[in-house]
This record gives structure tokens, sequence and C-alpha cells, in this order.
């Protein structure tokens, strides 16, 4: 009788070690290199930052994008996307789906950028502004205004901003 339960005991022992060659868990503890996030298996996010181009490709058509203000926005014209930024136009990631760039890059969409848009230069104070439909956001500097990709060719000289609204700026 010892004899059958020390055997069904070593077959017990032996079919449950058995699994644990096939498994890819390792357990480490996390280095300086690697974050808790890494450890835990959690991806980081892709880094992006505004001004970067994306092209997404999605249900067999294809959207160009910015990352504006901290958000993907479709640009929805190619007269917007030739007429409102420089040449050449690099992207930095192309994405299979809207879903898999706001996972990877940690980024939602917004609304798309339509074609009622520019940049305005208001010359009574010298600040430079984008404009979409009736409102403007202020360009907080040159460095803003390039990182954006935005072209000069673009800009529009104004002497008065009164009839539009201001929003928060651009920075």
């Amino acid at each position: 009788m010892k004899k059958i339960i020390c055997a069904s005991f070593l077959a017990l022992l032996t079919l449950s070690c058995s699994n644990d060659d096939n498994e890819n868990t390792v357990l480490t503890s996390p280095t300086k290199s690697t974050t808790q996030s890494q450890a835990k298996g959690v991806r980081e996010p892709i880094s992006s930052k505004n001004g970067d181009f994306i092209k997404v490709t999605e249900n067999g058509n294809v959207y160009f994008c910015i990352l504006f203000r901290g958000s993907w926005r479709h640009v929805a014209s190619e007269m917007t996307w030739n007429g409102l930024f420089t040449s050449p136009k690099t992207f930095r990631y192309t994405f299979n789906s809207r879903m898999e760039a706001t996972v990877l890059t940690a980024k939602g969409f917004d609304s798309p950028l339509l074609v009622d848009n520019g940049l305005i230069h208001d010359v009574t104070t010298g600040k430079f502004y984008f404009r979409e439909g009736n409102t403007l956001r202020w360009i907080v500097s040159m460095e803003i205004f390039n990182a954006y990709k935005f072209s000069m060719a673009a800009v529009q000289n104004v002497n008065n901003i009164s009839n539009y609204t201001i929003l928060s700026d651009i920075n």
C-alpha cells in the first residue's frame, strides 16, 4: 500500500511540475533601468509631442493627424494639410487604427481640424495666432510655432482681432 501511495505521489509531483517548463513567466525584481509598470507587464506609452504627425490606416481610409495641445486631431482637408503645415511632413508613427494610436501613445483623439482655420499675425501686437473658425489661440513663441510645423507662408497679417473669441494659448 505504501508503494502505491508513494508512486501516486511521485506521479502527481511529476505532472504538476511538468507544466512549469512551458510557461514563460519570469519573476524578477525591478532594477534601476526597469520601471515598476514594466515589471508588472504594463506597456509604457511611446513618445509623442505636440506637433508630431501620424498616419492612421483604418477600414481602408488613411488619416493624417497632428498632436495638437495633447490630443490627436485628424487633418480633414488636403488643403489644410498642404497649406497650414510646412513641407516635408514626416510621420513619427504609422498605426493600423485610431484605437491602436490611442493605446500606444496614451493620447486620445479630439475633433478633426477642418478647413476653416489659419494663422494670423496681429501687426498691432506682434502676436501670432492659430485661427479655427472665429476663435483664436495665441502661439506663445516662435519655438512653439516651429514645433507645430506651421507654415509662415500661411500667415495673414491683420490689424484688428476684436471680432474673434480668444481661447487658451498654445504653449
